[in-house]
């Protein structure tokens, strides 16, 4: 069952530009279980995966991006309830 996709301030990345790395920062509700953030080229394929463990309290998760060709990619964060995209450059 596809899980609906999420435009949501409870999910950030920043900078949207850049050569080496990102910053995702994400809250989640009482009820919700984070699972993993990818990102993921324009053809669909995950090119970073980090599963996320539910008992780490942390609200930010720094990804290194310094290897992965230029472009455009989509950062997902799914949890058991939703999945989030936002779209970043890779320069």
């Amino acid at each position: 069952i596809a899980r609906p996709v999420h435009a949501n301030s409870a999910f950030k990345v920043f900078p949207t530009v850049s050569t080496n790395h990102i910053e995702v920062e994400f809250s989640k509700s009482e009820n919700e279980d984070l699972k993993s953030i990818r990102l993921v080229n324009q053809l669909g394929k995950n090119v970073l995966y980090k599963a996320i463990n539910n008992g780490n309290k942390d609200n930010s998760m720094h990804l290194d991006i310094q290897t992965i060709p230029a472009g455009a990619y989509y950062v997902w964060m799914e949890t058991n309830k939703r999945s989030y995209a936002k779209k970043i450059i890779k320069q």
